[in-house]
């Protein structure tokens, strides 16, 4: 019987197929290994923590023999790929597996490989130099010595980027951090879960939608107000299903004022992704003049009058409160004198 996570592990094995490339010594092993029947685990990318010393940090402890992992790198960065079976043969490749950039047995430390390229590398774990595969597990892991990658120039809520109406905007939150003020632990509307980075936009007086719908990408936006960066207000923030697009990618809308500074965070629900930043500016339909309580309509007995409620508002005072019935819908307002007879409107 088959358990389910050999079942999962077979079925990754089975999405992918490595290209073959060896190259023979005399004695009939290879000089790498590059052949992967279990295919690629996991299916994610995984990206080190670069530091001025060599700490590990585990891609997976259901590793198996005969199949690779995905590694980004940075050129001049000094890494160490490892297994935690000592005697594995490891293999360090290109990222579509046909060119070895180093291998070999590298015991306890790993192999160490100083990147030449900056992008994603193949991570490939064998028996031996034979290029042997099994299905037990181990961890791959791997460190890195060197600067982290470079955050995006808007990482930092006082170096966002300005954006205006009409604009849509390439960015990308891949390398960002979550260490600056406002990101990590604030809420605003909802809460940050990943990096984030941010945008500037100078208020028009008109309902402003800020929008992701163009990125395929579980996304969060969160919009603050403030005349600088270090002292912020928030007014909302969305997650799913916002009112510019359906599903999980990000959109926001809000009513700005003339002049007043805000201030966009985008970020990711788990996962960092480039993506595209569109703002609109629409301008709010004007409500009737006797939308409000206090602009109410004067009437007399025996008149009749046109009105309307399309564009009128439910947000002032006396609006949806019950007399005599509950009000369900925006409305208008009228004010007539009594005359100590019985009056019916209609």
């Amino acid at each position: 019987m088959i358990s389910s996570r050999t079942f999962s592990k077979v079925n990754y094995g089975l999405l992918t197929l490595a290209t073959a490339l060896t190259i023979l010594f005399s004695n009939g092993v290879f000089a790498q290994c590059l052949t992967a029947p279990n295919g690629q685990y996991p299916t994610t990318t995984f990206t080190p923590t670069c530091g001025a010393t060599c700490t590990y940090q585990t891609i997976t402890t259901l590793g198996w023999n005969g199949e690779y992992s995905r590694v980004n790198v940075v050129a001049g960065n000094t890494y160490r790929f490892r297994s935690s079976v000592a005697t594995d043969f490891i293999t360090v490749s290109n990222a579509l597996g046909t060119l070895s950039y180093a291998s070999g047995v590298g015991g306890a430390p790993g192999i160490t490989w100083v990147a030449t390229i900056t992008g994603v590398v193949r991570f490939y774990t064998h028996t031996s130099a034979a290029c042997g595969s099994n299905t037990t597990n181990k961890t791959r892991s791997v460190c890195c010595v060197g600067a982290p990658p470079a955050a995006p120039a808007n990482d930092l809520v006082c170096n966002a980027t300005t954006i205006t109406c009409g604009s849509t905007t390439a960015g990308t939150t891949v390398n960002a951090t979550s260490t600056g003020t406002y990101e990590g632990t604030s809420f605003c509307g909802i809460s940050q879960s990943s990096a984030g980075v941010w945008y500037r936009f100078v208020g028009t007086g008109q309902t402003i939608t800020a929008s992701l719908c163009g990125t395929a990408w579980d996304s969060k936006i969160q919009v603050y107000s403030g005349a600088t960066c270090t002292a912020l207000s928030c007014i909302g923030g969305t997650d799913d299903n916002g009112p510019a697009c359906f599903g999980t990618s990000a959109s926001y809308s809000w009513a700005s004022t003339l002049g007043t500074i805000y201030w966009i965070n985008v970020s990711g629900f788990s996962s960092t992704s480039a993506f595209s930043l569109a703002l609109t500016c629409v301008t709010p339909a004007v409500p009737p003049a006797n939308d409000l309580v206090c602009n109410a309509t004067s009437i007399s007995c025996g008149t009749t009058l046109a009105g309307t409620t399309v564009n009128a508002t439910n947000s002032g005072t006396g609006e949806n409160g019950f007399c005599g019935t509950t009000q369900t819908m925006p409305g208008v307002w009228y004010v007539v004198p009594g005359n100590g007879q019985t009056m019916t409107a209609s």
